[in-house]
This record gives structure tokens, sequence and C-alpha cells, in this order.
């Protein structure tokens, strides 16, 4: 989770607008609309900083109550969504939920982009998990990254070539002629023993020779 920094897109995303960042996320493993799931989001992040400005400038306790309740239902709220990525993917992790809510709380930025690498690098579109060997668009407005491009560069070789350079012709017409002249010895050692068994069968009803039982 603390490798956060190795894609700087998701991490400036990530820590400029938190809320675009969670409903991204929430498209790809298919929890709901980006948009929605963002508003939620910015909402209990408009509370909390509403809270504090009116506890700031009061002083009245109330405000502090809930803003600390707004920063819990935060946790709890993306917690328990980062519960529901992990089981739907099978992703390993801590058997209990409240770990994951106890990780938005103590590093949101972080966590959240720990989800959406994982989410990437995996090429998870629409809740379906494709995985790190299919084939992803990357261009200026794709979403993947430098390490998901240099985990899937393009091979070079062929797999299957149109059709058969000169040596490998060669090489065909070579066998084929040798498999040729193998059948010619064949038929031509064929012919010569089916020749003494008639020879033989001459010299048995002439009575040269005592007949074979």
């Amino acid at each position: 989770m603390l490798d956060c920094l190795e894609d700087r897109r998701i991490a400036l995303e990530t820590a400029c607008c938190p809320f675009y960042r969670f409903g991204k996320n929430m498209r790809r493993a298919n929890l709901g609309s980006c948009f929605l799931q963002g508003m939620v989001y910015f909402i209990l992040l408009v509370a909390v900083l509403v809270s504090l400005i009116a506890f700031s400038v009061t002083r009245h306790h109330i405000y502090l109550y809930m803003g600390l309740a707004s920063v819990l239902s935060i946790a709890i709220y993306t917690g328990y969504f980062r519960r529901r990525i992990r089981k739907q993917f099978n992703i390993r992790g801590t058997e209990r939920s409240m770990d994951d809510c106890v990780l938005h709380l103590i590093c949101p930025c972080c966590t959240l982009c720990q989800e959406a690498r994982t989410l990437e690098m995996n090429n998870v579109h629409c809740g379906v998990w494709h995985g790190r060997g299919d084939t992803i668009c990357l261009g200026s407005n794709g979403e993947g990254n430098k390490a998901f491009a240099a985990l899937n560069k393009a091979s070079l070789v062929p797999i299957k070539s149109p059709g058969l350079c000169g040596m490998d012709r060669a090489s065909n017409a070579g066998f084929l002629q040798k498999e040729l002249e193998r059948e010619r010895e064949d038929r031509k050692l064929q012919e010569y023993v089916l020749y003494d068994v008639s020879c033989i069968d001459e010299i048995v009803l002439k009575g040269s020779l005592p007949p074979l039982i």
C-alpha cells in the first residue's frame, strides 16, 4: 500500500480529487456509477470541512463531534466497498471488515491508490477481471499505467508466418524427394519378393521341390 507514488497520475488524482478517484474505482468494479459514488464521497468530505470550519469559528464542540462522525462515516463507507472488491475478485487480505475501514481512516489516499492500481493493472472493466495478460488500448486518454504497459509488451516475432521462406521450401522439397525414393525402393523390394515366391511355386508344381506345408 505504501508504493502509491509509483503511478503518479493515480496519486495526483487521489490527492486532488479523492471523490473522483473513488467513483472511478467503483465504476470499474461495477459497484455503482462514478457520479453517484463520487457525490456521496464528496458530500461527506464537505461535511467534514464545514464542521471543522464551524468549530474553529464558534468553538462549539458539537461541530467537532459532527466532523469526527463524518470522518468515521467516510471510513466505514469506503471500507465497506473495499471489502466488497476483495470478495468479488477473491483478493487476499485480512478476514475482518474493520481492518479495511481502519486503512481508509488512517491513510485514505494510499488505500485509494492501491485499489485503483489493482483494478487498472488487472484490466478490470464493469466488474470483469480480465487479468494482466489481456490486451488493453493505451493512449492519451487511457487509464493504463506504465507498469501495465511494461508487463504487456507486444511481441515482435509473429506467431505464425504467412508463408514458407526459401530455406523451408528447400528442406521440404528434399524431404519429399527422399520419401518418394523410399517408396520406390519399397515397391521394388515388394516386386522382387513376389517374383521369388512365384518362382518357388513354379518349381513346386514341376516336382523339383517338396510342397510347402
